[in-house]
């Protein structure tokens, strides 16, 4: 029986929490992430959730990402906080470079 459950990543970024989170709702940004984190055989991903609060001169931004596995065998998927984390020291290099 397919379970839903959570995994979540949280990254400090030196953009203001307002550019960060417009710049990763525009459609582009949302097209990228589903290309890029492509399909996994044994678990569906659902739901992903962005959560940019000001932190300081930065921000902290925290993704949950909701996925529902096929079994307890399955692992949890750490592609899914790698790719975020990842994104989002992307996104912030890239705005803080063309500010």
């Amino acid at each position: 029986m397919a379970q839903t459950r959570s995994i979540d990543c949280q990254i400090e970024v030196k953009s203001s929490a307002d550019s960060f989170f417009h710049d990763q709702n525009s459609p582009d940004a949302k097209d990228i992430n589903l290309r890029r984190l492509g399909k996994f055989e044994k678990m569906r991903m659902k739901q992903t959730e962005l959560c940019v609060t000001p932190k300081g001169e930065g921000s902290l931004v925290k993704w949950t990402v909701e996925y529902e596995k096929q079994n307890d065998d399955v692992p949890k998927p750490v592609k899914y906080r790698d790719f975020y984390t990842n994104r989002s020291k992307d996104v912030d290099a890239y705005l803080l470079n063309n500010a």
